[in-house]
């Protein structure tokens, strides 16, 4: 399979490393405290856990074909799920395009670049 499919839309190229990131939810919480006229370091974590769901993967430098882009731009606008087939064939559903950035490319004026993030949802 390596091609990235997002919903009904097939990417032209394999993007660079796609990022990962999970949705962790803990935290260092670093505090003094005072006892007998001195400030001690303290440190402690707050664990919330981790959801699954909550992975996000940021994506640069994704091909389109201009036919393709209103697809991709209405999947943002009307915050449409759709199902992620990644360059591995991983399938994940309940997905969601959010656009960071694109643009026309200089020199093929049939294609759009952009940089989108693929939030599980």
């Amino acid at each position: 399979m390596n091609r990235l499919i997002i919903g009904a839309v097939t990417a032209l190229l394999t993007p660079d490393e796609p990022k990962v990131t999970p949705d962790d939810r803990q935290e260092l919480a670093k505090t003094l405290i005072y006892t007998n006229g001195a400030f001690t370091p303290s440190v402690s974590v707050i664990d919330g856990g981790y959801c699954l769901a909550g992975a996000v993967m940021s994506l640069s430098g994704v091909k389109f074909k201009n036919s393709d882009w209103p697809t991709i731009y209405g999947y943002w606008t009307n915050r449409t799920k759709i199902t992620l087939i990644d360059c591995a064939g991983n399938s994940t559903a309940n997905c969601r395009v959010v656009l960071k950035a694109w643009t026309q490319n200089k020199y093929f004026s049939s294609v759009i670049t952009a940089d989108i993030e693929i939030w599980q949802v």
